[in-house]
């Protein structure tokens, strides 16, 4: 839980420093990218590269083992 928030309370700090020192144009631009690499993650690799469905994360064991965590779960 803590790896969780430290994760979000980075991605925070680094969306304010942006909106700081490039504006409203950069704040928006790095949103757009993130948005667009997290739809091609989702979209394309995870889909049509790896047949792992999008939002249900099926089958579930291929999904681990593409991410590395088939290990851990055994």
């Amino acid at each position: 839980m803590q790896k969780r928030i430290m994760k979000l309370a980075i991605l925070l700090v680094v969306l304010v420093a942006v909106h700081l020192m490039t504006g409203r144009i950069g704040f928006y631009g790095l949103l757009g990218i993130l948005t667009v690499g997290m739809a091609v993650l989702h979209g394309y690799w995870f889909h049509y590269r790896h047949g792992i469905h999008w939002r249900t994360v099926e089958p579930k064991d291929r999904y681990l083992a593409l991410i590395g965590a088939w290990e851990h779960r055994n």
